[in-house]
């Protein structure tokens, strides 16, 4: 395919400790067609302006959580290179917070969840008194606007995956930090139950 479209430019971007692995692995399928790749680390976004001189057919984003803070510089250079068409792979089910699921989803296709995310949650979620998310006004909507977007390959890695293994530590706080923690246990519940004086 690479042949028969001379201009097609592919930038796969991953962590720095997996670039050989990616050119490895690019050289063992592809053969001599590895050549029409552009394998590199995400520190060079912030490094090399020639990545954003580039129309990019394709950009490969392989473990995005690089790019899930939305105010991080890389994440804010990332958004600036011109591509046709974009990939984001992870080996995580999904991004640890919803800011992060935002921030991918927002780059593969803009605007599916808002322009920001503080649209987002103020459109879409059901907020607490401090802010923070309790649910969603329309879970199901929400869902079925993003699933085109993610493609899940469970049965191809639950069976590498390790026993799951729980170890619990218990940690005595010193007097002062547990007198200050209940003062603002107290005092929270307090407000949440108004009667906060």
């Amino acid at each position: 395919i690479f042949k028969e479209h001379g201009h097609v430019r592919v930038l796969i971007l991953c962590p720095a400790s997996i670039v050989k692995q990616w050119h490895d692995e690019a050289r063992r399928f592809l053969g001599e067609d590895a050549n029409y790749l552009t394998i590199t680390n995400y520190e060079k976004l912030l490094r090399d302006p020639t990545l954003f001189q580039v129309s990019w057919t394709l950009i490969v984003s392989d473990e995005c959580q690089y790019i899930c803070s939305s105010t991080a510089k890389r994440t804010k250079a990332f958004r600036k290179l011109k591509t046709q068409y974009k990939l984001a792979m992870s080996a995580t089910p999904a991004p640890n917070r919803l800011a992060e699921l935002w921030s991918v989803c927002d780059w593969l296709s803009p605007g599916i969840w808002h322009h920001s995310f503080w649209q987002f949650k103020q459109r879409e979620c059901v907020l607490d008194y401090f802010g923070g998310i309790t649910g969603y006004h329309d879970e199901k909507r929400l869902r079925e606007r993003i699933a085109p977007l993610i493609h899940r390959v469970g049965k191809d890695v639950l069976t590498e995956l390790p026993d799951l293994l729980t170890h619990t530590v218990n940690i005595v706080m010193p007097e002062g930090f547990m007198k200050a923690y209940e003062a603002m246990r107290k005092e929270c519940r307090a407000e949440l139950m108004g009667t906060r004086i």
